[in-house]
């Protein structure tokens, strides 16, 4: 699976027009999956090109998950696509676990986000779920180093780092600082090579459907040039 460029905070616009939020005029970025407009808006301001190219950098389902086409209609974050961000699904799965992880192999992905960067990444799960779901999201670093966070349903007892809500059409966002994954064992300045830089993970649970864009690292403090 390809995975281009996104941006911006879940945003309305029609065929002519796109619309982002500040996020995107900053600089220092680490680009996993974003739409080809937002790709090329950000040229020149991309320290670390992650997306997948179905060969060095490839996407593994680990187990008890299969591809998910959204409803019809369905269009990415930033709203100028109809494709191309990270889409699955699990089975009904109440006594095993199910991943999936972008994996690097064959090159070395140069990774050194500054000190007030964060992650962000878009969420969204179209489908009403039971509450009970939640799942893990784990961002490589360096020699394999990972740092994770949990994210739940806003109605879901319980806690986790992150709430979205589950059940809606709109994209939920999250910006991970990157102190907290620092905090959680992940390394910078350095390479990862031979190891899943993205990971996505869930325990025993009920069928999910869940799509993922606009994942990538900046800095906030950056200004655009």
């Amino acid at each position: 699976m390809s995975a281009g460029v996104g941006t911006g905070a879940g945003i309305g616009l029609n065929s002519n027009t796109w619309s982002i939020g500040e996020e995107m005029f900053k600089n220092d970025y680490y680009v996993y999956i974003l739409e080809q407009m937002g790709g090329d808006f950000l040229r020149g301001r991309i320290d670390g090109e992650f997306w997948l190219n179905d060969s060095t950098r490839v996407l593994n389902f680990f187990q008890k998950l299969t591809s998910y086409t959204p409803p019809a209609g369905s269009r990415s974050f930033y709203g100028t696509s109809e494709s191309g961000w990270l889409t699955f699904q699990t089975t009904s799965n109440l006594n095993d676990w199910w991943g999936l992880g972008m994996y690097v192999s064959g090159e070395s992905l140069s990774f050194g986000p500054s000190g007030n960067s964060v992650f962000h990444m878009a969420l969204r799960i179209q489908e009403t779920q039971p509450s009970a779901n939640r799942f893990t999201v784990g961002v490589g670093g360096i020699n394999s180093s990972e740092g994770q966070f949990t994210v739940k349903d806003v109605n879901s007892p319980g806690s986790a780092d992150f709430n979205i809500e589950f059940g809606t059409s709109e994209w939920q966002v999250i910006e991970v600082p990157l102190s907290l994954l620092l905090s959680r064992g992940m390394g910078r300045y350095g390479s990862m090579q031979n190891q899943n830089y993205l990971t996505i993970t869930g325990g025993a649970s009920d069928a999910i459907k869940l799509e993922v864009d606009a994942v990538y690292f900046y800095n906030q403090s950056g200004i655009m040039p």
